[in-house]
């Protein structure tokens, strides 16, 4: 080989994106941004100082980062992750108020959804963009938030380091 070292010298080529998921994304981004341009341009947004909406994009990626993140250690390690994946997927957006708001949600739904990093992002994302509330107000639902995060990061590499200690005493990479 010539040039360097590439993968394909492993026998496998690089993952490329597929070009639906690519538009996907894109799509994503651009909705996003025209809602907010679309909000804006209607009054709709009452934001308390132009830097919370740096706040407001920090509570909505982070955690999710988090959440994304421990639910790969989990699933990296099981024979069926779908299996894994739709169970959890349809509750929490349930149980955080996303599909109903969680005023119209029984108190102990309400409880099981203070676990999920979506309810207490929603509240922040609610409070920064439409009810202009500052920091200072938000500082309970932002401690929240990084310590919901923090929690997942300890138990994505709790998981990984489980994970791979069994790969290495197994041979397996299927720890359930």
């Amino acid at each position: 080989m010539t040039g360097g070292s590439t993968d394909a010298g492993l026998g496998y080529a690089p993952a490329q994106p597929s070009r639906a998921r690519a538009v996907a994304e894109v799509s994503a981004w651009l909705f996003g941004a025209f809602a907010v341009a679309a909000a804006a341009a209607t009054g709709t947004l009452r934001v308390a100082h132009p830097g919370m909406y740096l706040v407001a994009l920090a509570a909505l990626l982070v955690p999710a980062v988090a959440w994304g993140a421990f639910l790969n250690s989990l699933l990296m390690f099981s024979r069926d992750s779908p299996f894994l994946y739709t169970p959890l997927d349809d509750p929490l957006w349930f149980v955080a108020g996303v599909r109903l708001p969680l005023f119209a949600l029984p108190v102990w739904v309400k409880a099981i959804g203070l676990a999920f990093p979506p309810t207490t992002s929603l509240t922040v994302l609610r409070g920064a963009l439409l009810e202009a509330s500052g920091v200072g107000e938000l500082s309970g639902e932002l401690a929240m938030l990084a310590a919901l995060s923090v929690a997942l990061f300890a138990l994505t590499a709790v998981t990984l380091r489980i994970g791979e200690w069994h790969a290495q005493t197994s041979g397996s990479l299927q720890l359930f």
